[in-house]
């Protein structure tokens, strides 16, 4: 699913929070790791930002129980816009430095240096981007990743703000729409791609 995320500025204030929300979220022994995964409900997951179309998305892959494994999810994400799950100091520092090794990693070596110039250019964020951005994501605080969580990751959930779309087997279709509808989406089913495209 995607939903309204930080407008399309690489400068944005919020980019940073954002960043590592999504991974106090995410993280391995984190909520959704613990709760999706660790219960069995999905494989995998993953939550971010894309700065470029100003969207946040939630994907999972391989559940064996799609409809619970979306409401968990969401509800995990509720809870700590509520302020009923509270971000923990030590949550904030796993979260701060695994997004500073993601930034860093995207220059280890000369080519790759050269790659983030160029796409620092395109952006229009200017020389030194990386370098501000590691400022900017250590000085994170748990005030600024509860406040993005409640000003932009729970609009992936809300279907009024956001988008879904489902792959499923067609033998668990009619289960994956009752799920979806009793959480308020509106749900049109499609056997294939090509249908989808010809009714929309």
């Amino acid at each position: 699913c995607s939903g309204r995320g930080i407008p399309g500025l690489f400068g944005h204030p919020d980019t940073s929070a954002l960043l590592v929300a999504c991974e106090v979220l995410t993280a391995i022994e984190g909520p959704m790791w613990n709760e999706v995964r660790g219960l069995g409900l999905a494989y995998s997951f993953s939550m971010y930002g894309d700065t470029e179309e100003g969207l946040i998305y939630f994907s999972l892959w391989r559940s064996n129980s799609l409809s619970k494994a979306y409401a968990v999810s969401a509800n995990i994400v509720k809870a700590f816009a509520s302020g009923e799950t509270k971000v923990e100091p030590e949550m904030l520092e796993n979260a701060v430095a695994s997004v500073v090794s993601s930034v860093v990693s995207r220059e280890q070596t000369v080519s790759s240096c050269g790659q983030q110039s160029f796409m620092s250019a395109l952006r229009g964020s200017g020389p030194g981007h990386n370098a501000r951005l590691l400022a900017s994501v250590q000085a994170v605080s748990v005030s600024d990743v509860e406040r993005v969580i409640k000003a932009y990751l729970v609009t992936a959930f809300d279907p009024k703000t956001s988008n879904l779309a489902v792959a499923t087997p067609p033998s668990k279709a009619a289960e994956v729409i009752k799920g979806l509808e009793e959480a308020g989406w509106t749900v049109r089913k499609a056997e294939s791609v090509d249908e989808f495209i010809a009714d929309d």
